[in-house]
């Protein structure tokens, strides 16, 4: 009698830990709000194995809360499987990061259009890289 009693509390544990404790990446996802369209620019697997990637996100720009841009960097990375990504609300902000003659005839497309970055799990905004 006790150890049916015994089994099924630590049962009863079990279920309720695996539940509470439990939760896979996808799970994580449910509560977010829709994604915004998104372009993905490049795509690249980089030499330590990671996966880099730069993302246009034409609805955003500087005046999205940092927090919601990061929250939606984690989404799609978890979604395309990307380890890396720069995000941008231009295309023109893109270019000037890889083009330093564009960027000396477009001084302000950095600054105005490049909106973070993440790496390692952490979001770096674009106001500190660019101020």
């Amino acid at each position: 009698m006790y150890a049916r009693t015994s089994l099924y509390l630590i049962f009863s544990f079990l279920i309720i830990f695996s539940f509470s404790c439990g939760k896979d990446k996808g799970e994580s996802l449910v509560n977010q709000k829709p994604l915004p369209e998104y372009i993905i620019l490049d795509k690249v697997k980089l030499l330590n194995g990671n996966i880099y990637a730069d993302i246009l996100i034409k609805s955003y720009s500087k005046n999205t809360p940092v927090d919601e841009r990061e929250s939606t960097v984690k989404v799609i990375s978890q979604k395309e499987n990307i380890n890396e990504i720069s995000l941008y609300s231009t295309e023109n902000a893109k270019k000037a990061n890889f083009s330093s003659s564009f960027s000396k005839k477009h001084p302000n497309a950095l600054k105005n259009g490049y909106l973070g970055s993440y790496k390692n799990g952490i979001f770096t905004p674009g106001e500190k890289l660019y101020p």
